[in-house]
């Protein structure tokens, strides 16, 4: 009779052991997924005020597009000028560093009260005074009396004119604005707005989402 071998009834030592996962590596795992929560918030949070501002920012730019070929436009068809009161003459009606909008108006079109621009006096200065006297009109050209609002006494030249620019709107302290910009202060500072604008408009974000 042969001796048959025992069998060892241990079958796990046959099996590899299989390792439970450590608590403190789970925690470990949750805590970092936490800390980078906020951080991603935050990010989320810079884009979207980015994306807001850059919103705002082109609305403001495509209305002042608009106004300035508007103006354009309307400076070819209608030939309106532009200027900026410099002495305050015509106070309180026009105040100092007003920007007005004036039109050709033919000098037989013109009545007293009308406020007009003309070239005055030996030095052809420009003036923008109100009409207070009209001495009649030869043909196309007619003699007018000017005074400013804040004047006591009529301008000392009459004007004998067949036409002048008529004042029509008025919009007050701009043409500081204006002036301004015509400075070396100024067209630096312009160009400085115009350099942040630029970046604004297109760069981009530097925020990306993690997987």
């Amino acid at each position: 009779m042969m001796n048959e071998t025992p069998r060892s009834s241990d079958s796990s030592s046959s099996q590899s052991i299989q390792r439970l996962p450590d608590e403190s590596d789970d925690s470990h795992g949750h805590g970092h997924g936490h800390a980078e929560a906020p951080a991603r918030r935050h990010g989320h949070l810079i884009v979207r005020a980015y994306l807001r501002f850059r919103s705002v920012l082109l609305t403001v730019m495509a209305c002042i597009g608009l106004c300035s070929m508007l103006v354009f436009i309307a400076s070819g068809l209608f030939g309106l000028k532009v200027m900026v009161v410099k002495s305050g003459s015509m106070e309180p009606t026009i105040g100092v560093g007003s920007m007005i909008v004036s039109m050709p108006r033919k000098a037989v079109e013109l009545k007293v009260g009308d406020v007009i621009t003309v070239s005055y006096g030996e030095t052809k200065r420009l003036v923008t005074h109100r009409i207070v006297q009209s001495e009649g009109c030869a043909g196309e050209k007619c003699t007018f009396v000017l005074r400013g609002d804040a004047n006591a006494a009529e301008d000392p030249y009459k004007v004998n004119i067949d036409d002048a620019t008529w004042h029509w709107l008025t919009i007050p302290r701009l043409g500081w604005a204006v002036l301004w910009v015509r400075t070396w202060p100024g067209l630096a500072t312009m160009a400085g707005i115009l350099t942040v604008t630029f970046i604004a408009l297109f760069a981009v974000p530097g925020q990306r989402e993690s997987s």
